[in-house]
Order: structure tokens, then C-alpha cells, then sequence
């Protein structure tokens, strides 16, 4: 963090090679999911671990066929729920690096209401409208083939609260918020197709037992790295197990106590306040 602030605020001249290295993993990472879906990659990674497995005498994991055979996006992430999770993390800060990126080189998004416009100014506003459009479709494909049902959700929520809030006038917000509400239905029935809702039932599960972990020790919790001895005492003889709660504030609140899970908690909604309170403000100042 401290190389960053220095890189960002006292040395300008090397600003631009750091944005372009997170752009670059940014991009190469979303390019992930289409090279494994799409791309063949995940029946291609299937059939050299069956040949290394059959070379060495050894089965396969069943968990890893699993996952495979799912036919889901993981990246270079050992779950797919995991790659869809940096996705939704830096998915926002790869569309504003190609934003300013697209300003910086002349390519400007077309303004609303402007006319008389040279012919070589739309040029410019037509490429850079492809390019942030063709970033937020591979963004969105990576999502789509990672099949994360939470993620899915936690993205149309984002972005609706996102254009709503941006947008003026209430016919337009209720419009895009209406598009946004039907979009995540549509993919959201495309994700489910053929799919059962066996991990929401383990999921209920876990939140169950980190619940009572919380309760049974509410001021320092189970302590650090102990949901899983606890977990497995705690869940029934058909539940999968599972190192972790699947949700942050639970995860804080059996492992480290209340006050770390409202400490957790408070940061999460300074964050969102610091991100919509800076979606009303100009993003480039003539």
C-alpha cells in the first residue's frame, strides 16, 4: 500500500507504467474465462490431468473433477466463486482505468445533447465508446462463465444502485433501474439452467453454525483459523464440509467477535458511502 501511494502521488512520470501493469493483469485475468470456457481450456486441462494421473498410478481428486466437469470459469483461482469474487473487486477499478485511459489518449465518450461536432471528434468519441463497451462485455462474459449465482447478484445490485445514483431525473433512473432488474433476471435464469439450489441449503448450513460459534462466544469469538474443528462439530452428518462461513461478517463475528465484525462492518459502509458520495463528483475537471 505505501509503494502505491508513493508510485501515485510523488511520481507522476512513472504513474502511467504502474495503471498499465494493473490494466494488463486486470484485462489478462477477465481474458481467463473466455480462454477456458469458450476457448476449450477447461476440457484441455481435464484431459492432461487424467494422462498425468493414469502416468503416475494415481486417481484424480474427485473434488478436481468435479469442478471441472462443471464446466465453470476458475481462472488461475482454485474456485470459481473465487474468481467470480476478484472479478467483482476489480472489475470497477479496470473500468475506470480504461476510462481515463481513453480520455487521455483524445478518445472521449459522446456527451449527451452535444451537436455540431467535427467529423474527427465523433471519430474519437465513437472509439472510445467501443472500447469501455467491449471492456464491460468481456468483464461481464468472465462473470457469466464463472456461474457464480451470489456474484451475479452482488453485480446487478452495484450496478443499479450505481446508475440510479449517477443518472438525472426519475423516469431515467426508474428506466435504467427497470433494464438493470430484467438484465439480472435473464442471467440469472441462464446460470440456473440445469443447476440445483443444494449449495444455498449448505450454505444455510454454515451461516447456522457460525451463529451459534458467535453466540456461544460473543465477545472474542472461536478465534482465528477455528470455524472448521468448530464447524464440523457443529453440522449435521450430510452437510459438505467447509473451511469458512461464505459470508465476511459472520466469518468476523465466530472467529474474532462481535466488536471485529462491527469494526468490518463500519468499514464496509464507509466504503460504499466513499464510493457513491464520489460517483456525484465530476470525473475530469477541464
Amino acid at each position: 500500500g505505501l509503494a502505491v501511494h508513493i508510485i501515485v502521488r510523488h511520481e507522476p512520470r512513472r504513474r502511467w507504467l504502474f495503471t498499465a501493469a494493473i490494466t494488463v493483469a486486470g484485462a489478462w485475468v477477465v481474458l481467463q474465462g473466455w480462454r477456458q470456457v469458450p476457448g476449450g481450456g477447461i476440457e484441455a486441462t481435464l484431459e492432461m490431468a487424467q494422462e498425468m494421473a493414469r502416468e503416475n498410478g494415481q486417481e484424480l481428486p474427485r473434488a478436481f473433477v468435479k469442478r471441472l466437469e462443471g464446466g465453470r470459469a476458475f481462472g488461475s483461482f482454485f474456485l470459481p466463486n473465487s474468481y467470480a469474487a476478484h472479478l467483482l473487486l476489480t472489475g470497477p477499478v479496470l473500468a475506470l482505468l480504461v476510462w481515463f485511459g481513453v480520455r487521455s489518449l483524445g478518445f472521449r465518450v459522446p456527451e449527451l445533447g452535444t451537436k455540431n461536432q467535427e467529423p474527427r471528434t465523433k471519430n474519437r468519441q465513437i472509439l472510445g465508446f467501443l472500447a469501455i463497451m467491449a471492456t464491460a462485455a468481456l468483464w461481464l462474459g468472465a462473470l457469466y462463465f464463472s456461474r457464480s449465482r451470489a456474484a451475479l447478484v452482488a453485480a446487478v445490485v452495484c450496478g443499479a444502485a450505481t446508475v440510479v445514483s449517477t443518472l438525472p431525473g426519475r423516469r431515467r433512473k426508474v428506466l435504467a433501474g427497470t433494464i438493470c432488474l430484467i438484465a439480472g433476471i435473464g442471467f440469472f435464469i441462464a446460470i440456473q439452467h440445469g443447476r440445483s439450489f443444494s449449495s444455498l441449503e449448505a450454505r444455510s448450513q454454515y451461516w447456522s453454525a457460525a451463529f451459534r460459534m458467535t453466540r456461544e462466544n460473543p465477545a472474542t469469538g472461536k478465534g482465528l483459523y477455528e470455524f472448521f474443528p468448530h464447524y464440523m462439530r457443529f453440522k449435521s452428518a450430510e452437510t459438505e464440509e467447509t473451511r469458512l462461513p461464505h459470508n465476511a461478517f459472520l466469518a468476523f463475528s465466530s472467529q474474532s467477535g462481535l466488536l471485529a465484525a462491527a469494526v468490518f462492518a463500519s468499514l464496509a459502509i464507509c466504503g460504499v458511502r466513499n464510493f457513491y458520495r464520489g460517483l456525484r463528483r465530476p470525473l475530469h475537471r477541464e
